[in-house]
């Protein structure tokens, strides 16, 4: 009896442990429910689903895509007329795109806020509020270099707009060279759950997309930089930057090649990041 009593105990404690190793923010503790990478060597990129279970008996998931651009090309996309938006699911099979999801903000016009270049043409020019420590929500852009095919994720104070390649900015950078981005706690959305689209390098090199399910609880921005922290206990990589994209009800990923499909829908928005197979 003595010996079960102490197992039992030791049990408790290390499950209490384990909480506390995946995160807290604020009052709800976390645990990730790990997933195995499915790997489709033809394919050239892995999936996952990622369930966060929350000390309120909250769930969040999260759907994943890992993929290296030497197996893809990368682009941003604008749908020019506002009155004939359609979602990433239609666009998907417009573009014959193999992944697409959605980009960044934009005004009520549908007109991208921020710096924006797609296809050598820049439709709005303004780094908006580059020098100031306010808004950020447009602190990062999100930079894809047409020749190398490589994307990068730029501070809004140090990006050179001479930079060749399409460009969108949008925000916050939640991981920076492989460290929780200070600076968020003010914002509402950093303790405020709510459906995501995140981009992530990983250290490997990697991109990894995460998008929120569309019936779902969400996450906040305080969640997704423990997450990150503790990303190889519950992702299984590394992340090295991360750079929130539009989330709410624009979140949408659509993912189409040859048998295998998915989509996780949102409304019709103006602008897209868009993965074509090599």
């Amino acid at each position: 009896m003595k010996f079960f009593f102490i197992f039992a105990l030791s049990s408790l404690v290390f499950i209490f442990q384990t909480e506390e190793i995946f995160g807290q923010c604020f009052d709800k503790r976390f645990v990730i429910k790990k997933n195995k990478w499915a790997k489709n060597l033809i394919n050239g990129f892995e999936t996952s689903e990622v369930k966060i279970l929350f000390s309120d008996d909250s769930i969040a998931r999260l759907y994943a895509v890992r993929f290296t651009t030497s197996n893809f090309k990368s682009s941003i996309y604008l749908q020019k007329n506002k009155n004939l938006l359609i979602n990433a699911s239609k666009f998907s099979k417009k573009l014959d795109a193999s992944i697409i999801i959605n980009a960044g903000f934009y005004d009520h016009n549908y007109r991208p806020m921020g710096y924006f270049r797609s296809n050598g043409k820049t439709y709005n020019s303004r780094i908006l509020l580059k020098g100031t420590r306010r808004s950020l929500h447009f602190g990062a852009l999100l930079h894809i270099d047409k020749k190398t095919n490589r994307i990068m994720i730029h501070d809004r104070d140090s990006f050179n707009e001479n930079i060749l390649g399409d460009v969108l900015q949008a925000g916050p950078f939640l991981f920076r060279n492989g460290k929780p981005v200070k600076g968020l706690r003010k914002y509402r959305e950093f303790n405020r759950a709510d459906r995501r689209t995140v981009l992530c390098i990983s250290k490997e090199g990697a991109i990894v997309i995460l998008v929120s399910e569309s019936s779902d609880r969400g996450i906040s921005w305080c969640e997704l930089q423990k997450l990150f922290a503790q990303s190889r206990m519950g992702l299984g990589f590394y992340v090295k930057d991360a750079i929130n994209l539009d989330g709410g009800s624009s979140t949408q990923l659509s993912i189409n090649f040859r048998k295998f499909k998915r989509d996780i829908y949102g409304r019709p928005v103006p602008a897209f990041v868009v993965f074509h197979k090599k």
